[in-house]
């Protein structure tokens, strides 16, 4: 549904272009020092050989990989929220 808002803008020309904005294993080569990406391993949208893939590509420093939580579990807990205070300095 995306795909013709993103061609009209002229950031893609093709959906398989659209889709490689959003694979990590490429996003993640890119990244500043502080970008961080949290992904549960029991996240049932992923694949474990697609995890393996994504901890070669990934700088360890902006990859955390948790046990549990599955997929985007943590966004609404205590965890995450200490973690955005630290991270931004909030008081």
């Amino acid at each position: 549904m995306s795909f013709p808002y993103w061609q009209q803008k002229g950031a893609v020309k093709t959906v398989d272009e659209l889709w490689a904005m959003g694979d990590l294993t490429q996003v993640m080569k890119s990244q500043p020092a502080f970008a961080r990406a949290l992904i549960c391993a029991n996240d049932p949208l992923n694949k474990s050989e697609d995890l393996e893939e994504l901890k070669k590509a990934a700088n360890p420093k902006n990859l955390e990989v948790v046990d549990i939580g599955g997929h985007l579990g943590y966004m609404g807990s205590y965890w995450c929220y200490a973690h955005l205070v630290r991270m931004f300095n909030l008081p």
